[in-house]
């Protein structure tokens, strides 16, 4: 199965290649009011639909759970307008300074001129948002949704994050090829095109990678569609100093956006990460105690690394000033490091609680023993409950036998022991007040 969802990642990411080339070389629809590739993210659409088919691939569990996409949409929002405005305020205070005027917020659609009917520019602006929505939409779902789940089981999350952002990157060598093959960097010079080359490749590597990243502590598309939409929305529509400034300047901008937003979201994967490490830890308790696989999670390397370091200062900081030594934080603690089966911890369901045991109760300790079978199909709770009376009956059992002063009882059983607080305090207050009167004395 795992070399199957391998083949399928890869044939399903060369037909998506094939599509985009052939609609940036022959069909040209980045020249039409649709936007860019239409056709070819159309095709694709069709290609992803059939591999999930094939590979029963569930979109909606691994790609739109509905639980907080309000949130994970503002989020993924925010982590494309907030880097746009710090960048764009930045671009506005230094050409202010250097007596540049006409610095006015200018949005521009493509493929919409003044000279066009409202009715007309409005159907344009539409056609265009649903083209770069479309877009966003599709590449999410495919390169993150898709990708990273099929080729998780083989190459583990981290590899299959930088695979799929390296196969993404590669989706823009065709357009690259058809603007040298058209003379469209003919006007910028050789080290000019290199660098907008550069530029663009570095520009995809960095948000393959981020929105993967996004994928991964969430589970679901909605905050890298909603960054990916919002992003491309922002650099191909929005100017401060339009027709002010060289391309080398907006190239510069757009890289810069990109590393703000990476950098803005390194808190919050940290965050999500240490959150997640915590719900697969429990979640593993409990798949071991129903007697289920267990599902590993790995925690982020970056983020261990960085509170290994953080620990050690705070241990050798409270050291020196003779304080407690701070709490080990979850990644560190031995424990999710060689995890340990709970099946071999004391505690555990063992394998004699499956089998027929002999309880031997105080008052019937010269009877015949009365024989307790466990019920093979219990629950967790259930077989908890039965080794909790087990031990509750021995502790009696062995009190018994250390005072055979005390004259014996038959141990109520436990659903007949009232349970309520003030019982309880009643019992723990006459243990002390025995215990007292027994092992002191009173002043005369």
């Amino acid at each position: 199965m795992e070399k199957k969802k391998v083949i399928t990642a890869y044939v399903a990411t060369f037909l998506v290649f094939m599509f985009q080339t052939i609609d940036v070389f022959f069909i040209h629809t980045d020249a039409s009011i649709f936007g860019g590739n239409v056709v070819a993210r159309l095709a694709g659409l069709v290609v992803f639909i059939f591999a999930s088919l094939f590979l029963k691939f569930n979109v909606k569990n691994f790609c739109f759970r509905s639980y907080g996409f309000v949130f994970e949409i503002i989020i993924g929002a925010l982590y494309a307008i907030v880097p746009a405005a710090i960048c764009y305020g930045a671009e506005y205070l230094v050409l202010l300074t250097k007596g540049y005027d006409n610095l006015t917020l200018h949005i521009d659609f493509p493929n919409t001129s003044d000279a066009m009917g409202l009715k007309w520019k409005i159907i344009a602006v539409g056609l265009y948002m649903f083209t770069v929505l479309l877009q966003s939409l599709f590449k999410e779902l495919f390169f993150r949704g898709f990708l990273i789940t099929q080729l998780f089981d083989k190459y583990k999350i981290r590899n299959a994050i930088i695979i799929q952002a390296f196969l993404y990157t590669i989706m823009l060598v065709p357009t690259i090829v058809q603007y040298i093959i058209t003379g469209r960097f003919d006007s910028f010079g050789l080290k000019m095109t290199l660098f907008i080359i550069f530029c663009n490749l570095f520009i995809d590597i960095v948000s393959g990678l981020k929105w993967g990243i996004f994928y991964r502590v969430n589970g679901t598309v909605w905050m890298s569609t909603a960054d990916h939409f919002v992003n491309n929305m922002i650099l191909t529509c929005v100017y401060i100093t339009y027709g002010q400034m060289p391309m080398k300047w907006f190239v510069i901008q757009a890289v810069a956006v990109q590393l703000l937003s990476f950098a803005m979201f390194i808190p919050l994967y940290f965050r999500r990460d240490r959150q997640n490490e915590e719900i697969a830890t429990e979640m593993a308790v409990r798949r071991e105690l129903a007697g289920l696989p267990v599902d590993d999670y790995a925690p982020s390397g970056v983020r261990r690394y960085i509170e290994g370091k953080r620990f050690e200062f705070q241990a050798e900081y409270a050291k020196k000033r003779n304080m407690p030594p701070p709490d080990r934080p979850l990644s560190l603690q031995p424990e999710f490091e060689e995890p340990v089966s709970l099946r071999d911890m004391e505690f555990a369901p063992s394998e004699r609680m499956f089998e027929t045991i002999d309880v031997i109760s105080p008052v019937e300790a010269d009877a015949e023993p009365k024989r307790v079978a466990h019920d093979v199909t219990a629950n967790p709770s259930e077989m908890s409950k039965q080794f909790f009376e087990e031990k509750t009956v021995g502790n009696t059992d062995e009190q018994a036998k250390a005072e055979p002063q005390v004259q014996k009882q038959k141990a109520p059983k436990a659903d007949e022991v009232d349970t309520s607080s003030s019982d309880i305090s009643q019992l723990v207050k006459g243990y002390f007040e025995d215990n007292f009167n027994k092992y002191t004395f009173e002043q005369k």
